[in-house]
C-alpha cells in the first residue's frame, strides 16, 4: 500500500516566502551597510593622507626658508583678503630644496612655491588648496611672470583656511617682507575639512642674506 505524497499548503508556501524575503531583505541591508563603511572608511583615510601631506610639504619647507632682502624674487608674502574683501588666505615664500637620495637632480635647487585657498568648484561652501611651484637654478634679479613647473590640489571640502604669523612678541593676519623686511618666527594653520578642525604650528627656520 503507497502513501500519498505529502504537499505544501498554500498557507505554508506564503509563510516560506515571506521568510525568504525577510532573509533576503536583511542580507542586502547588511550588505548595502557594509558597503557604506568601507567607503566611508576609505574616504577618511585619503583624508587623513591629503591633510598628513600638506602638513609634512609645510614643515618641510619652513624648514629651509630662504630671504635675501636684496632680491626681491626671494619673498615671504601672505594675503588674509584680497582687494574686493574676500577671504583667501595665500601663502608664497622660497626655499632650498632639502637634499634628497631620490631626488638627485633636484639637490639644493632653488624653489618658490605658492599655496592658495579657492572656491571648490564641486561643493557649494567647500574651498580647496592648491599648490604651485617655480624651480630656478638660481633666482632672477627681479620677479618674473612664466607659469608654474608644477601645479596640483592638495585637499578640498575644505570648510575654512587661516593662517597666523609669529614675531617679536605679537601674532599678525598677514605678511609681506616688501613692508617688513624679515621672515615671521613661526606660523599658525588652523582649517576644517568635513567639519573636523585641525591646528598646526610651524617654526621657520631662516637663511638669511
Amino acid at each position: 500500500m503507497k502513501r500519498g505524497l505529502k504537499s505544501f499548503t498554500l498557507i505554508e508556501l506564503l509563510i516560506a516566502l515571506s521568510i525568504l524575503s525577510i532573509i533576503t531583505y536583511m542580507s542586502a541591508s547588511s550588505f548595502v551597510s557594509i558597503r557604506k563603511a568601507t567607503e566611508w572608511s576609505e574616504q577618511n583615510a585619503e583624508i587623513r593622507k591629503n591633510v598628513y601631506t600638506l602638513i609634512d610639504n609645510l614643515n618641510n619647507e619652513l624648514s629651509s626658508v630662504i630671504y635675501i632682502s636684496s632680491n626681491r624674487r626671494t619673498t615671504f608674502k601672505s594675503v588674509r583678503t584680497n582687494e574686493a574683501g574676500v577671504e583667501i588666505n595665500n601663502l608664497r615664500f622660497c626655499f632650498i630644496s632639502p637634499i634628497s637620495f631620490y631626488e638627485l637632480a633636484k639637490r639644493d635647487e632653488l624653489v618658490e612655491v605658492e599655496y592658495t585657498v579657492e572656491q571648490d568648484e564641486k561643493s557649494v561652501n567647500k574651498y580647496m588648496v592648491n599648490k604651485r611651484i617655480w624651480y630656478y637654478a638660481r633666482f632672477p634679479d627681479k620677479p618674473e611672470q612664466r607659469d608654474p613647473d608644477a601645479s596640483y590640489t592638495l585637499i578640498t571640502n575644505v570648510d575654512f583656511f587661516r593662517l597666523k604669523f609669529y614675531s617679536r612678541g605679537k601674532w599678525y593676519d598677514s605678511w609681506d617682507t616688501d613692508k617688513i623686511k624679515d621672515i615671521p618666527e613661526m606660523i599658525e594653520l588652523e582649517f576644517s575639512l568635513n567639519g573636523k578642525e585641525y591646528r598646526e604650528y610651524f617654526n621657520v627656520y631662516i637663511s638669511k642674506f
